[in-house]
C-alpha cells in the first residue's frame, strides 16, 4: 500500500511486477541493534537468513488444440549458486493451451524459475521498527554479516531487502479497566504470543497481579514486528500456491448465435453457449468464446461431423476441473426440444433437419422382434434404401408390413455404376455366404448357350447356311466370367501376432471377379422386360440369343427386319413355314436372282385363282431332256421322246401376243461403302 493523499483514506494499493519499481521505506537505514524506549531510532532486534533447496531447472509443457503438431515445452536452468546440492527439476504440465508461442512459454517459464530462485534465500527479522511496509525495501545497517566484510561482503546491494511480509503487534500504553475480559474475537491471545516470541514472557505470565496493577495506573504498551524479506537484487515471483477454482463437474448450456440464425459455428465446428445460472447474457453470438465439441470420430478431413445448433441443450465439461477450458461433450433432449423417437425404444439412428426448413436425412435401425429393419432416407425426391423387414414408418408410428430384403427408391432419377463389372441376379446366396460375383450359375447358363450355337452353326455350314459368328462373342463372354484375384498367402505365425489389427490374419484369400466389365443378368425362374411404350437393345458388334427351346416373338402390328448384308435362316429339322393370314406374301431379289431348290417336291399352288409367271428375257422349262423355252415371241418346245398333246379340239391361228407388267426394282445402295466413308470422314463416297 501507498499513500495518497488524493484518496478518502489516504492509501491505494499499487500492483508490480517489478523489483525496480518499489520504494524505500522512510528512513531507509534500519538499524540492527537492541530496542531500549531510551534509544533515538527503531532498530531490529533479531535477523537470520533461511536457505532451502529449489530445483535447479524448470520446465513447462502445454498443448494447444490450434497447434497439435507443434510441440510446446520450454525450459530454463537457474542461475543461483546452491553449492554441491544436487540438481533437480520441476516439470509442469500446465494444462491445455496454457500459452500460445514459444516467447510467452519461455516468459511463464521464467517466472516459475524465479519464484523458486526467491524461495531459496530468505531473511527473517523482528523488532520494533514502525516505518516497515510489505513492498518497500530497506537497507540493513550496523549488521556483522552485512557491515563489517562478512561472506555477502559490504556492497550496498547486499544490505537492501525487500520486505515480503510484515507481521504488526502493537497494543496501546494507555491504561484500561484491570477487571476487562478479553472478549469473543480479542486479539489478546495473539498480543501474547508476540510478546513470547519477543522475548516478553514475564509481562504475559502476571501470576502476581502485578500487570492488572501497571494497566490500572500507568498501562504498558508494546509495537512488535516481525517481517520475511529477500535481497533487493533478486526477482520476486510469487509461487503458484493460489489454485484456480475446480469446478465440481458437468454442467449444462443452450447454444447461442446471432439472432434469426439457425446454425452459429466455425471452421472448427466450435459453438457458443449460455449457461442457465448467467445473468448478464443476452443468448446471442457474445454470450460466450468458441467451445469445441466431442465428436464421435474426428480425424484430419474424416471422422463424424455433428455441429449443435442454436436452442439445443448440450452437456459441458471442463478440463481438469478448469472454468476456462470448457469442452461440449454431449447432447441432451428437454421439454420443448423431444426425440422423434420414444417411448417403446425399438427405434434408433440419426436424423437431422433441413437448414430453415423441415424436411431431413435420417438413418433408422428398427430392432423391433423378429422385424429388424435399417432405413436410409433423404426427404429430397423422397429417395431411400431400405434393408430387412420392410415396413411403413411415420415419425415414432410402425405402420403396416410392405416385404422383405431391400428396396432402392426414389421419385427423382437412379443410376448403377460398375467400374469393372455388375452382375444383376436371383440366384440365391443363403446366409450371406459365398463370393461377391460368384457367377457359376450365369457362367453355366452361358455354356450351354455356346455349346448349342455351336453345334447348330457346324449343321448350318453343312448344309451351305450362314455360320454363328457370333457364337465366339458368346464363348468370350463365359471366359470372362471365371478369374480370381486376391491375395492367397498366409500369414506366419510371427506376421499374425504382429498384425495389429490392420488387416490381422483375415481378408486374404481368392474370390471370384469378371476379366472385363460385363453386365450379367441371370435368374434361375427368368427375366422379364415390360415397357408400355419402346424398348431398344443397341450393341456395336453383334446380337445373340440362345434358346435351350423357343424362341417366340409375337407383335401387335409388325415385324420389320432391316439386314445391311445378309438374312439366313437354317432350320435342323421341322422346317421353315411362312404364313400369312392375310395380305399378300412378297419376295423379291431386286438386285440378284431368286433361287427356290427343295430334295423332293416343289409345289407352287393357288387354291383359289391363277399362277403367274413372267420374266423380261426368257421362260425356261427343263425336265429328263425336253424342254420348253419361251423367248423373243417364241416358243421352243424340245423333247428327246414323244409329244402328246390331246385336247377335245385344237386351234392353231396366227399369231398373238400378251404383255406382262413387270416390277421396277429400286437402284442398290452400298451400305459397306457407306459405313467405310463414315469410318474415314471423306465426304465423298467411293463406290468402285
Amino acid at each position: 500500500f501507498a499513500g495518497d493523499d488524493d484518496e478518502f483514506d489516504g492509501h491505494r494499493i499499487v500492483f508490480t511486477d517489478d523489483v525496480d519499481t518499489t520504494q524505500p521505506v522512510s528512513p531507509q537505514a534500519i538499524r540492527f541493534h537492541r530496542q531500549d524506549a531510551t534509544e533515538a531510532e527503531d532498530a531490529l532486534t533479531q535477523w537470520g537468513g533461511v536457505r532451502s533447496q529449489q530445483p535447479t531447472r524448470v520446465s513447462v509443457g502445454t498443448f494447444d488444440y490450434k497447434q497439435p503438431s507443434l510441440t510446446k515445452r520450454t525450459g530454463l536452468d537457474t542461475l543461483s549458486d546452491q553449492g554441491n546440492l544436487p540438481d533437480t527439476e520441476v516439470y509442469d504440465y500446465a494444462g491445455e493451451y496454457y500459452y500460445y508461442g514459444y516467447e510467452r512459454g519461455e516468459r511463464l517459464t521464467e517466472n516459475r524459475l524465479e519464484a523458486h530462485e526467491s524461495l531459496a534465500k530468505r531473511f527473517r527479522g523482528a523488532g520494533g521498527t514502525r516505518q516497515l511496509q510489505a513492498g518497500r525495501w530497506f537497507e540493513l545497517i550496523q549488521h556483522p554479516l552485512h557491515d563489517f566484510g562478512g561472506r555477502s561482503g559490504s556492497r550496498e546491494s547486499e544490505r537492501q531487502f525487500l520486505l515480503l511480509g510484515v507481521s504488526i503487534h502493537a497494543e496501546n500504553a494507555l491504561p484500561v479497566s484491570a477487571q476487562l475480559q478479553a472478549l469473543p474475537g480479542s486479539l489478546q491471545p495473539q498480543i501474547d504470543a508476540a510478546k513470547k516470541a519477543h522475548g516478553l514472557e514475564a509481562e504475559t505470565a502476571d501470576p502476581t497481579g502485578e500487570r492488572l496493577a501497571d494497566y490500572a495506573t500507568g498501562g504498558t504498551g508494546h509495537f512488535l514486528v516481525d517481517l520475511e524479506a529477500q535481497r533487493r537484487t533478486q526477482a520476486y515471483r510469487h509461487p503458484l500456491t493460489h489454485h484456480r477454482p475446480v469446478i465440481g463437474g458437468p454442467q449444462t448450456a443452450t447454444v447461442v448465435g446471432p439472432a434469426n440464425e439457425e446454425i452459429h459455428t466455425d471452421h472448427l465446428n466450435r459453438v457458443r453457449v449460455q449457461f442457465h445460472w448467467d445473468r448478464q447474457g443476452q443468448n446471442d453470438e457474445n454470450s460466450s468464446v468458441w467451445l469445441r465439441v466431442s465428436q464421435p470420430n474426428a480425424g484430419a478431413g474424416w471422422g463424424g461431423v455433428f455441429v449443435p445448433r442454436i436452442g439445443q441443450e448440450v452437456l459441458v465439461d471442463f478440463l481438469e476441473g478448469d472454468a476456462d477450458r470448457p469442452l461440449i461433450t454431449g447432447r441432451v433432449y428437454n421439454g420443448e426440444q423431444s426425440p422423434d423417437w420414444h417411448s417403446h425404444g425399438l427405434l434408433s439412428g440419426f436424423k437431422s433437419k433441413t437448414y430453415r426448413g423441415s424436411n431431413y436425412n435420417e438413418l433408422v435401425f428398427d430392432d423391433a422382434t423378429d422385424q429388424e429393419r435399417v432405413r436410409l432416407n433423404s426427404e429430397n425426391e423422397k429417395s431411400q434404401l431400405n434393408l430387412g423387414y420392410l415396413i411403413h414408418q411415420t415419425g415414432n408410428t410402425r405402420g403396416a408390413f410392405r416385404g422383405t430384403g431391400f428396396e432402392l427408391r426414389t421419385d427423382a432419377y437412379g443410376a448403377i455404376r460398375a467400374n469393372q463389372g455388375l452382375y444383376l441376379s436371383s440366384w440365391g446366396q443363403l446366409g450371406a455366404s459365398g463370393d461377391q460375383l460368384d457367377l457359376t450359375p450365369a457362367r453355366q447358363q452361358l455354356d450351354s448357350a455356346y455349346q448349342l450355337s455351336d453345334t447348330l452353326s457346324q449343321s448350318a455350314q453343312d448344309h451351305n447356311a450362314e455360320a454363328l459368328d457370333s457364337r465366339e462373342n458368346l464363348k468370350q463372354a463365359g471366359t470372362d466370367a471365371d478369374d480370381t484375384y486376391g491375395n492367397s498367402e498366409q500369414l506366419s505365425d510371427s506376421d499374425q501376432s504382429n498384425a495389429s489389427g490392420a488387416t490381422d490374419s483375415g481378408g486374404r484369400g481368392q474370390a471370384a471377379r469378371m476379366k472385363t466389365p460385363w453386365l450379367h443378368l441371370a435368374s434361375p425362374a427368368g427375366i422379364t422386360m415390360s415397357t408400355p411404350v419402346s424398348t431398344h437393345l443397341a450393341q456395336g458388334k453383334s446380337l445373340s440369343v440362345s434358346s435351350g427351346e423357343d424362341v417366340n416373338i409375337a407383335s401387335g402390328k409388325s415385324l420389320v427386319a432391316s439386314v445391311a448384308r445378309t438374312i439366313s435362316f437354317y432350320v435342323q429339322k421341322a422346317g421353315i413355314k411362312l404364313f400369312a393370314a392375310r395380305g399378300k406374301v412378297d419376295i423379291q431379289a431386286q438386285s440378284d436372282n431368286l433361287e427356290a431348290t427343295a430334295r423332293r417336291d416343289l409345289k407352287v399352288t393357288s387354291s383359289d385363282q391363277k399362277i403367274d409367271l413372267a420374266a423380261a428375257e426368257e421362260i425356261l422349262l427343263v425336265s429328263g431332256g425336253a424342254y420348253v423355252r419361251i423367248k423373243d415371241g417364241n416358243i421352243e418346245l424340245h423333247a428327246p421322246g414323244k409329244v402328246n398333246i390331246k385336247g377335245a379340239s385344237q386351234s392353231f391361228g396366227g399369231p398373238a401376243e400378251m404383255s406382262a407388267a413387270l416390277p421396277q426394282m429400286p437402284d442398290g445402295i452400298c451400305v459397306e461403302c457407306l459405313l467405310k466413308n463414315l469410318s474415314s470422314g471423306s465426304p465423298i463416297v467411293n463406290v468402285s
